[in-house]
């Protein structure tokens, strides 16, 4: 197991980063691209050996011009010379007249070789590299692209390339597209035409069934909408320096979540173990309440302190009777807020205890939560680096709109982190921006933090007000607010986690593997569950991440 495996399965970077990284690699000689294409050869054969056991196939190389094509080209002539009963298998297809001359002649060496160019990529260049190539149309790539038992290794276009691929790349891509699942498309790195490093997508794209991404995790492999498109991936360590570089997005994990939950020690009081104060729930949404401070009391605190009307303190005290509830009051002992969930505009009460905590918290040492209907009172540059708004993309269009903004949920859905940016920028909070991904923002020296861990039965009612409480106990626990963007990160982990333990599934932290290997999956589907089932599970997963970092 390398020592970069931690960093490779939770560090993301630019590809300004990766190439920096691999500069000093290349001026002392480092064979970066004898490691990729070596790990790429070893990953096509897995794939052969997992997906096509005692199948006939066919194994056709797209190639770009720049260093992934050159990949690609060694991971051919690697596997045509170790597997020579391969070779009458083995179609490469340059999309270029510019390629890798070395990768080139390496591949040409090998007796009867197949190597064919798109006739569109041709610009008549002169050159005799490409006198024995076959000329192909598009239509030949297409029905060569769509036999049956086709495996398309995608090497068009690496981590330099910006913007909407242009011709003849895009038709070419265009005539490659799977049909039925077909053909089986390994990514080189990166799918061809995502955009690097905002996960927009620009223009054509060629969707993979799995991505191998070589040296680190890339932004495209983790933010909506461009991981949608890379399939199962997995990391190819290449031995980058990880370690002497601040990555650019982290992905919450175990061990994150266990630097913020505090550990219980011998002479605890229930104060000690950190006092979380509520303000949710209301006469038209009194389930957010009891789902909020459940969660809360659950997570690893010591007290929380509930503030609502008689007739929901009653509600929630028949449902958990360890909750201190009571009308509002300013001057409580609590050490962290959490305000809004479940909150109408209809409750004036609850909104005017809402409205006064966020007014008397401004630029203090009290981190606070602010959830739901609380968003709908909040002004531009109204809140501080204390507090986290924690909208989904639905919310966080209306209030954008309210700041002026013109956006649609479209259009955030398109460009999340922007979008996250741009809220923070507005606010001045904090933002955890919910979604099958959730992305989170701060003042925390510029860290991105991401939640790739999120089972599709967190969609569900009330899954959100359980978030919520799990955030106002994970705030509660910090000794001061400078960690508000870890703090919600923990807390999503937590979430997602426990929605897993309850859902059944236990395939639960494999969304990325460190290997040139598939790995065989115990995933199944789950079974259905309610917003009442991630709650009784979070005891469990805040149990076992403290036993793991024992």
């Amino acid at each position: 197991m390398s020592i970069h495996t931690p960093a490779l399965l939770s560090c993301v970077y630019t590809s300004e980063q990766i190439q920096q990284m691999e500069k000093p690699l290349l001026e002392n000689d480092v064979p970066l691209m004898q490691q990729a294409s070596q790990s790429l050869a070893h990953f096509i054969l897995s794939v052969i050996e997992h997906d096509y056991p005692n199948q006939q196939i066919q194994l056709v190389f797209l190639i770009g011009s720049g260093n992934n094509g050159a990949d690609a080209l060694y991971a051919a002539t690697h596997i045509a010379r170790q597997h020579p009963e391969m070779r009458n298998s083995i179609q490469v297809v340059l999309t270029s007249e510019k390629i890798h001359e070395e990768a080139f002649n390496a591949y040409s060496s090998i007796p009867n070789c197949t190597c064919m160019i798109v006739d569109n990529a041709l610009k008549h260049t002169k050159t005799t590299i490409l006198d024995n190539t076959e000329v192909i149309n598009l239509k030949t790539l297409y029905k060569i692209a769509h036999r049956n038992n086709t495996i398309l290794i995608d090497a068009i276009t690496g981590i330099g390339v910006r913007g909407a691929l242009q011709e003849p790349i895009a038709k070419i891509i265009a005539s490659c597209q799977p049909e039925q699942n077909n053909p089986c498309i390994i990514a080189c790195d990166i799918p061809s035409g995502l955009g690097i490093n905002d996960a927009s997508i620009p223009g054509e794209i060629l969707p993979a069934t799995y991505t191998l991404t070589f040296g680190a995790l890339k932004p495209c492999c983790i933010l909506p909408p461009a991981n949608q498109y890379c399939g199962k991936i997995y990391v190819s360590d290449i031995s980058l320096p990880l370690n002497q570089h601040k990555p650019y997005m982290r992905i919450a994990d175990a061990a994150l979540a266990a630097s913020v939950l505090r550990q219980a020690r011998a002479n605890d009081t229930k104060y000690s173990r950190s006092v979380a104060g509520l303000i949710t729930g209301s006469d038209t949404y009194p389930g957010a309440g009891i789902l909020s401070a459940k969660a809360c009391a659950l997570s690893n605190i010591g007290m929380v302190r509930y503030f609502a009307s008689a007739s929901l303190q009653q509600m929630v005290l028949q449902t958990l009777p360890e909750v201190l509830c009571q009308p509002f009051d300013e001057h409580a002992h609590v050490q962290s807020w959490t305000v809004g969930s479940g909150v109408s505009a209809h409750d004036l009460l609850q909104q005017q205890s809402v409205a006064h905590v966020l007014r008397t918290c401004v630029n203090t040492c009290m981190p606070v939560c602010v959830d739901a209907g609380a968003l709908d009172v909040i002004q531009p540059r109204s809140l501080s680096a204390n507090m986290i708004i924690t909208p989904h993309i639905g919310e966080l269009a209306r209030l954008l709109q309210r700041f002026g903004e013109h956006v649609s949920v479209e259009q955030i859905e398109q460009c999340p982190l922007f979008w996250a940016k741009k809220a923070h920028e507005l606010t001045g909070a904090n933002v955890l921006l919910k979604g099958a991904t959730t992305i989170i923002v701060g003042n925390e020296c510029d860290e991105i933090l991401v939640n790739t861990h999120a089972p599709s039965q967190l969609a569900t009612a009330g899954s959100g007000d359980v978030l919520a409480g799990i955030i106002g106990a994970m705030l509660a626990q910090q000794s001061d607010n400078t960690r508000i963007t870890r703090a919600a990160a923990a807390a999503v982990f937590i979430h997602s986690m426990a929605a897993f333990y309850a859902a059944n599934t236990h395939d639960v932290c494999n969304i990325f593997q460190y290997t040139d290997r598939i790995v065989d999956s115990d995933t199944k589907i789950g079974k259905p569950i309610i917003a009442s089932d991630i709650v009784s599970h979070i005891p469990d997963v805040i149990q076992s991440i403290m036993n793991t970092m024992l």
